[in-house]
């Protein structure tokens, strides 16, 4: 319907909201990870992962540990908890429980960051994730479930 038969996408309601965008990403990437480990527990930003034979979490009935169920850990992440194999690794976020989840180690995963799957029988990641208002994307409207502030350890006995 414009005289130039084209679609006009990026409209000035759209590049507000790339402002708006940019200042939400310059705030959010200062909630810095640089923070030194405090009563043994390790800050890590937390991404999920939807695992490749599981569809979604009612499929989770492989449970901990089975299938494709270990936290992903870059290998010197995995060093620096002093992690032993077999051993779990405990998650926890702003005072709410405490995760406890078998981990993998691979050269795939950045350094700081562990990812979680989704769905896996006893182990409630969306007990750690963030929700209410604050807990949206602004641009998008999504929820944030990606790169979420963690803390993690070595499991305790």
């Amino acid at each position: 319907q414009h005289r130039d038969h084209l679609l006009h996408l990026f409209t000035p309601s759209i590049r507000a909201e790339v402002g708006r965008f940019g200042k939400w990403l310059v705030e959010a990437r200062s909630d810095s990870l640089a923070s030194e480990p405090l009563d043994g527990w390790v800050p890590l930003r937390m991404i999920g992962r939807r695992r490749s034979l599981m569809y979604n979490s009612w499929h989770g009935a492989d449970g901990p540990g089975g299938g494709e169920g270990a936290a992903l850990l870059h290998p010197s992440t995995a060093s620096l908890l002093s992690l032993l194999p077999g051993q779990p690794v405990e998650l926890r976020r702003d005072g709410l429980g405490v995760l406890r989840i078998p981990w993998q180690a691979t050269d795939d995963i950045p350094k700081d960051v562990i990812s979680v799957p989704h769905g896996l029988a006893g182990i409630n990641v969306n007990s750690i994730i963030p929700s209410g208002s604050t807990a949206v994307e602004p641009f998008s409207g999504q929820h944030i479930m990606s790169a979420i502030p963690v803390s993690a350890r070595r499991a305790t006995a």
